[in-house]
């Protein structure tokens, strides 16, 4: 009865192992485009910005409450941070409870030319806002979900086509299309209780 048992439980290993073998096959062939690029939950921008890592902002910045706004309702307190040549912004929004200096959602799009003026912002040395996952403003809707894969929902926010996938514990990554299908807006991170 054991030689049954052991022989039924290799069998069932060489099975799953040849089943694993097959789709690691099948996921190496990906469009050239993407080869290169790791699926990443949580990711940072420019390899600078990450969600809820207060250190990590703490050595860009040493405080980051002077550009805290906190008064543009209906939204919650946020930072401002523009690109190396002011045409894009990174909004880094606080949630109230968060630590100090820890930011849960980003929010990335096109900077207006109205914006710098009268604004509260802080200037970074990235040339684009760009994610691990190679998510930066101006790619295809067909890039992106080639990347993030078909499991979103796709409806019309803010007047652009905007594609939405949720992860685990609350996660969201929000992704805005303008008519040529071209990304014009994106956010990720932790949804507000």
């Amino acid at each position: 009865m054991n030689n049954l048992l052991i022989l039924i439980f290799f069998a069932i290993m060489a099975v799953n192992c040849n089943f694993k073998n097959s789709i690691d096959k099948s996921s190496n062939k990906k469009n050239d485009d993407i080869k290169n690029v790791e699926i990443v939950t949580y990711p940072s921008i420019c390899g600078q910005f990450f969600l809820h890592n207060k250190d990590t902002m703490l050595t860009l910045f040493d405080d980051v409450t002077g550009y805290l706004v906190m008064n543009d309702a209906p939204l919650l307190p946020y930072v401002n941070v523009i690109n190396d040549d002011k045409s894009e912004l990174l909004r880094l929004f606080y949630y109230p409870g968060d630590a100090y200096n820890d930011f849960s959602y980003f929010e990335i799009s096109y900077l207006k030319n109205s914006f710098i003026e009268g604004s509260k912002f802080i200037s970074s040395n990235c040339k684009k806002f760009v994610t691990e996952n190679k998510i930066e403003l101006g790619v295809t809707k067909n890039y992106l979900i080639q990347i993030k894969g078909q499991k979103y929902k796709s409806e019309i926010k803010e007047g652009y086509e905007c594609l939405s996938y949720i992860g685990p514990d609350l996660y969201k990554e929000e992704y805005f299309f303008n008519n040529s299908s071209q990304l014009v807006k994106f956010g990720f991170g932790d949804l507000y209780p």
